[in-house]
């Protein structure tokens, strides 16, 4: 952790077993703290661990054995895979989003004002009096 932190890595390979924290949660962490392409690679090729992994942003899982000739392909597509999200996200940023009005009321029959959400210049969402 204080390594991906202090180098800021644009990749991580990680193993499932490592001292002192578990794998996937020190992915869990580094992508939280910085979006990276991370590729795992562990003896551990069950489906649990498998789902844990993506869940904590694993983009390539490798189970051992493997070939050394198999790893720079995994993190190839792990970059490709990350720049590909990344991409998508922007382009849903960039898409100008029209403003939403909401009426609300509650199940006693009570309603409230309407409020308009719409996105801010900077990126924020906004929740205003309609």
């Amino acid at each position: 952790m204080a390594l991906a932190s202090r180098e800021r890595p644009d990749a991580a390979v990680l193993d499932l077993r490592m001292p002192k924290l578990d794998g996937i949660e020190a992915a869990r962490r580094i992508y939280a703290e910085r979006p990276i392409p991370i590729v795992m690679l562990t003896a551990f090729s069950d489906r649990s661990h498998v789902d844990r992994a993506i869940e904590a942003g694993v983009f390539t899982y490798l189970v051992k054995p493997f070939r050394e000739s198999d790893v720079v392909p995994a993190v190839k597509a792990a970059v490709a895979r990350h720049a590909e999200l990344l991409q998508a996200r922007r382009a849903i940023g960039e898409k100008p989003l029209r403003p939403i009005v909401i009426g609300l009321s509650s199940p006693s029959g009570h309603k409230w004002p309407p409020l308009r959400m719409s996105r801010r210049d900077d990126g924020s969402i906004g929740v205003d009096p309609a």
